[in-house]
């Protein structure tokens, strides 16, 4: 797709409309108006409404999702609201800081995808929305963000084990003696061997500190 002023200004659009909205929620427009370039190509339509609105730069999710993941990361960044959160209209904020955000990521969105698209053999050889709907998210986290790519293992995730209920010494941190010098010997109480810091996969473990959205 090439660079064209009016779909430039339409990227703009798009992603205004994707933080005002909410993330999630344009990703829902993308989807219906798939179905219906889909219900038009049956009624002997051509395909380009789905390649310039729900996969291009009106509602494409490289565009309008992608600006409202940004304007969300934007908001939480100036502490307006949760980050985690992709399904709240970013409108009822009030802040036209936020939602311009969302203006900006849509044109930048648009012009990384015309970029990917232009690359040769990897371009044609891939899904340059999908591509681009990646890259923009990691550009938002890195400018909007404060623990990296991969996030800050918090004190809940580093432990690598939890307290068994109902033994001597549940509820210690680990590290800590389990019995003080006056308690029994261990063999008169039960104990259980202090696991390995986690390591591998067992970093990414789910806690209550690290759980996504309870909701």
């Amino acid at each position: 797709m090439q660079i064209d002023l009016f779909w430039l200004i339409a990227a703009a659009a798009g992603g205004f409309f994707g933080a005002a909205i909410g993330a999630l929620q344009s990703f829902i427009f993308c989807g219906l108006t798939v179905l219906l370039g889909v219900m038009g190509v049956f009624g002997n339509s051509a395909a380009t409404f789905i390649s310039y609105v729900p996969f291009g730069p009106v509602f494409g999710p490289h565009i309008a999702f992608a600006g409202g993941v940004a304007a969300v990361a934007y908001a939480s960044w100036r502490g307006y609201a949760n980050g985690k959160d992709v399904v709240t209209p970013l409108i009822t904020l009030g802040k036209i800081d936020v939602l311009l955000v969302g203006a900006g990521f849509g044109v930048l969105g648009y012009l990384m995808h015309a970029a990917i698209a232009a690359i040769p053999w990897f371009g044609g050889n891939t899904d340059a929305v999908a591509v681009t709907v990646i890259v923009s998210a990691l550009i938002a986290r890195f400018a909007f963000g404060h623990s990296g790519l991969t996030g800050v293992l918090t004190g809940g995730a580093r432990a690598s084990h939890r307290a068994v209920p109902g033994l001597v010494g549940a509820g210690e941190i680990s590290g800590q003696p389990r019995f003080a010098p006056s308690d029994p010997p261990a063999a008169v109480l039960p104990t259980t061997p202090e696991p390995p810091a986690a390591t591998g996969w067992a970093r990414f473990a789910p806690t209550e500190a690290n759980s996504w959205i309870r909701y």
